[in-house]
């Protein structure tokens, strides 16, 4: 219930189109991988944003995950095209790839 108020009162949440959501639940992903994707669409609907810019230190604050195996899965799902990768010099940014949903 507290955590019911604090959303109705201080209005923080993500939008989120639920067919994005049920088709992350109806894929085969590990948990490594679906804390990815969550913490990308995190970054990205819940600030407004079409990128995010996380660094694999980023991803294993937020997620808990090894680096190793986050290095593995955000490749993995930047290969099997759920993730998009942007590079601006240096500087990586990834999206959730609403393409991939028919």
């Amino acid at each position: 219930m507290k955590c019911i108020q604090m959303i109705k009162d201080e209005g923080k949440f993500t939008r989120f189109p639920n067919e994005i959501f049920d088709f992350i639940l109806g894929s085969k992903l590990t948990g490594t991988q679906s804390s990815i994707v969550y913490t990308v669409i995190r970054n990205t609907y819940g600030w407004g944003r079409e990128y995010c810019q996380l660094s694999l230190k980023d991803f294993e604050k937020i997620t808990g995950c090894s680096r190793a195996q986050l290095a593995r899965d955000v490749k993995k799902l930047i290969n099997d095209g759920m993730l998009i990768e942007k590079y601006e010099g240096q500087d990586r940014s990834l999206k959730f790839n609403t393409k991939i949903i028919n």
